[in-house]
């Protein structure tokens, strides 16, 4: 029964979010949404903050539930975009609100989600030292969460997935050249 409750009351703050922005959602209107009393989501949820916290966790966790295999940059990114154009305006109330730093966190730990299974995998029987596949982990988890957060400052005006592939052309063969430069260095260490 607590999970379906839980369940509830982040469906009705879903639907409700896709409606208006956050600043305009109260827990009164939630718990009347889904039919609970207040006692109810306090059970669950300490604040609104906490239950947009837990909603976009677990948009994460299901994430990382799945197992994909990129087969270029761009693919890997353009993924990471489709994950926020797929819950855009939800983001978008949360990030133009008190709890924008949340929306930040998910963000940034979606991109490096996606980043990181591609460089991982294409890795995965190079000779590369450890620390340069983190920072090339960090360098397009930065790059992919930036655009996505200029995304959201632009309230979701610019084509961000026509801008990914744009870059992609732009900048094709950077990381491959990266990725040499990692395997010369560890070579020339050994």
């Amino acid at each position: 029964m607590a999970n379906f409750t839980r369940k509830a009351i982040m469906d009705s703050f879903l639907k409700l979010l896709n409606e208006r922005p956050l600043s305009k959602i109260t827990v009164k209107d939630i718990v009347t949404d889904c039919g609970i009393n207040r006692n109810s989501f306090y059970y669950h949820f300490a604040d609104l903050p906490t239950l947009a916290e837990a909603v976009l966790q677990e948009r994460l966790d299901a994430l990382f539930a799945e197992e994909r295999e990129y087969q270029s940059i761009e693919e890997c990114l353009q993924s990471g975009i489709r994950m926020g154009l797929e819950h855009k305006r939800e983001l978008a109330h949360i990030y133009r609100s008190a709890s924008r730093e949340v929306c930040e966190k998910y963000l940034y730990t979606l991109a490096d989600h996606v980043v990181r299974q591609y460089v991982e995998s294409i890795t995965a029987n190079r000779n590369i030292c450890a620390s340069d596949r983190e920072l090339i982990i960090l360098y397009y988890k930065n790059q992919l969460s930036g655009f996505m957060l200029d995304w959201m400052q632009s309230d979701l005006r610019r084509d961000i997935e026509q801008d990914i592939h744009r870059i992609c052309e732009l900048f094709d063969g950077t990381m491959q050249t990266a990725l040499r430069r990692a395997e010369q260095s560890a070579k020339a260490s050994e």
